[in-house]
């Protein structure tokens, strides 16, 4: 990590003016001056701004409390710094309003092209800042006991658990990458692993079904000669179908002739019985003129009478 500029604002003596430091210019930098003019504030805001750590004085609850300016309730550091070729620019930002502290962190990388910097923060400030530690292969811990040793607390190291030691040797060293790399090792052959297995047990499947492809090819000849006697079956069937329909059809017709013929029969039988009334009624009109006819005298007689008078 190669710094390049540096801007406070509010940052333990640093005033509400926003002033830059500018290290660009230089290869080799020596920090001189008396005490309390401000040379550990600019490792401080250096260490807070990557990762929002610093010195933290007694009666704090928090270190942020503790770094902005007397009377202030709100501060600001910009850092640009380049790692790994690329150029960096991280802004932290530190305010407390009604009582209840914020914190503001954007992390980007310089777009060559447009001269501006591309934003790479994530949704929070948790997981923005495990992006720098990303990019910097360095935590805060590996960094104050290797490059930056602070004042009055040089022994940190050696206070460390063994532990901790080698996790910050680790650190320091890059063998974390190694770590990354066995886990990624690890995953690829437990998943090479697993994928053996699938194939193992789809070739044991295959296998199967390849013993059971005489049976199966058995199996498909007597399904087709079963489908065969179903077609001719369905054949007769279709032709007994076509004659019952035409027996069908002709048993129709011989029920409408029979119904037809009924309704003769009916009206026959109608005319029959009205033809019988109507003989009954002149027989009954024949009896009595007839009846009428022999009492009536005889003609001849009355023409007798006739001529005598």
């Amino acid at each position: 990590m190669i710094p390049l500029k540096l801007q406070l604002k509010n940052f333990l003596s640093y005033g509400p003016d926003l002033q830059m430091i500018d290290f660009s210019a230089y290869s080799l930098i020596c920090l001189s001056g008396n005490n309390g003019h401000g040379k550990s504030a600019l490792l401080d805001a250096i260490t807070w701004a990557l990762w929002g750590q610093a010195r933290k004085i007694g009666g704090a609850i928090k270190s942020d409390e503790s770094l902005v300016r007397i009377g202030e309730t709100q501060m600001t550091v910009i850092f640009d710094f380049i790692c790994n070729n690329q150029t960096y620019r991280i802004r932290r930002e530190y305010m407390k309003t009604y009582g209840k502290p914020v914190v503001a962190l954007d992390f980007g990388i310089l777009n060559q092209e447009t001269d501006s910097f591309a934003p790479l923060s994530d949704k929070t400030v948790r997981t923005t800042q495990a992006a720098i530690e990303q990019t910097l292969h360095l935590d805060f811990d590996s960094f104050i006991n290797s490059a930056f040793l602070r004042q009055g607390q040089a022994n940190e190291f050696s206070k460390k658990s063994p532990k901790e030691r080698k996790e910050i040797l680790g650190t320091i060293l890059g063998l974390n990458r190694f770590e990354t790399i066995r886990k990624l090792a690890t995953e690829k052959v437990r998943d090479a692993t697993n994928q053996k297995a699938t194939v193992i047990t789809v070739q044991e499947k295959i296998d199967e079904e390849l013993k059971t492809t005489a049976t199966i090819n058995e199996q498909l000849t007597t399904i087709t000669q079963q489908l065969s006697e179903l077609g001719k079956q369905e054949k007769e069937i279709r032709n007994k179908q076509e004659i019952m329909q035409s027996k069908r059809k002709n048993l129709l017709e011989d029920e409408h002739k029979v119904q037809l013929l009924i309704f003769k029969f009916d009206q026959l039988t109608q005319h029959e019985q009205s033809s019988q009334q109507r003989l009954l009624q002149c027989r009954t009109a024949w009896k009595a003129a007839h009846k009428k006819q022999l009492t009536l005298p005889d003609i001849h007689q009355l023409e007798k009478q006739k001529k005598i008078f």
